[in-house]
């Protein structure tokens, strides 16, 4: 299992910036992925196409701004 986020980083552009991060993942080849921050739909279809499991989480201050509005 491993833990990974995208705090900070902007959503891919294309295919290029989201096989960086991909790279990176298949080095460990994790059987499964937790992933922080913002989802990045390029990301995404390369992880399903490789067939890792993968979950996203809430930052904190996005899960606190949650929280404090309902």
């Amino acid at each position: 299992m491993c833990c990974s986020g995208f705090l900070g980083c902007e959503v891919s552009k294309n295919i290029e910036e989201a096989s960086e991060y991909v790279n990176k993942i298949l080095c460990i080849f994790p059987s499964k992925l937790m992933i922080y921050g913002k989802k990045d739909p390029l990301v995404n279809e390369q992880l399903d196409n490789l067939g890792i499991d993968y979950k996203y989480f809430d930052d904190f201050h996005t899960a606190s701004k949650r929280r404090c509005v309902a």
